[in-house]
């Protein structure tokens, strides 16, 4: 009887030795992606829904312009099998990073996409509007795709999800913000051009030209002269962006005050990142000018 056991138990453990193997070749052989910024994630995030999650590089409270990149996210990045980011444009401190990982790791500049409207100047939030957003997504599937055929079902499948969430996200802000156009308002910096565009809505200018840089002092004489002869009734900071000068001219001013943030600060990674950000986008800015 111990024999048989013993016997027994052998086989038991062969077959959990295989079995663990085999799952561990499974997981280890499923796309690893790595994507810049949370906006950017979320969108990811949606359509890799049902396999490996994609990791998230950037923390939501620091600017993507000047970002430090840690050694355990060096990690993340030398290890993927595919990175979604803007462009060297836009995470400067990513672009010689990204140019220097071995040549396995592909890499995709939804900046690059053909996903943008002429017109936008410098201004490259371009995820800022919910129908960029959809040609972007059409990116990430087809990047994907391209790598990990296997799933490519999956992909297509939850890119269609994901573009019906976007449709009637477009939908729901338009409806919101339709009776804010034409209200003046300042904001941080030049971030909102594309969101501005899609729905509507004319800021009278931005506190920072230069991302990283605080503005001149002539720079702040227009800010005020602009406050004072025009209809202004708002202005927005940004999350841990909030300069003496411009606490100065908040207080100084009497204007109204709220906060603006392109990129999701303190709201969970994941597949529903975008459309908080976005919503709650909407929210602060009807919020302030409707003295809400």
């Amino acid at each position: 009887m111990e024999s048989h056991n013993s016997y027994r138990n052998y086989l038991l453990f062969n077959f959990f030795l295989v079995f663990s193997l085999w799952v561990s070749a499974a997981v280890s052989a499923e796309l690893r992606v790595a994507v810049s910024i949370a906006p950017l994630h979320s969108l990811v995030a949606s359509v890799m829904t049902g396999t490996r999650q994609p990791d998230l590089i950037m923390r939501q409270n620091v600017s993507p312009h000047s970002y430090q990149l840690t050694p355990s996210k060096a990690r993340l990045l030398s290890r993927a099998d595919l990175v979604f980011w803007i462009g060297a444009d836009f995470e400067r401190a990513l672009g010689k990073i990204i140019g220097a990982l071995p040549e396995r790791v592909s890499s995709t500049a939804l900046g690059a996409a053909g996903c943008i409207p002429p017109g936008g100047g410098e201004d490259l939030h371009i995820w800022l509007d919910p129908v960029i957003a959809i040609c972007l997504v059409g990116r990430i599937r087809s990047s994907l795709t391209r790598l990990d055929a296997d799933h490519s079902g999956l992909y297509r499948k939850n890119a269609r999800i994901l573009i019906r969430r976007l449709k009637a996200l477009d939908q729901e802000l338009k409806a919101r913000l339709a009776p804010l156009a034409g209200r003046r308002y300042l904001v941080f910096h030049d971030a909102y051009w594309y969101f501005e565009r899609r729905y509507g809505l004319h800021s009278a200018g931005f506190f920072r030209t230069v991302p990283d840089r605080l503005p001149g002092a002539g720079r702040i004489v227009k800010l005020r002269r602009r406050i004072a002869t025009e209809n202004i009734e708002c202005i927005f900071t940004e999350p841990g962006f909030v300069p003496a000068q411009m606490r100065a001219i908040i207080r100084e001013t009497g204007l109204k005050s709220g906060i603006l943030d392109p990129l999701g600060s303190g709201l969970k990674p994941g597949p529903d990142h975008y459309f908080e950000m976005m919503r709650r986008l909407a929210r602060n800015l009807a919020g302030c000018l409707e003295g809400k």
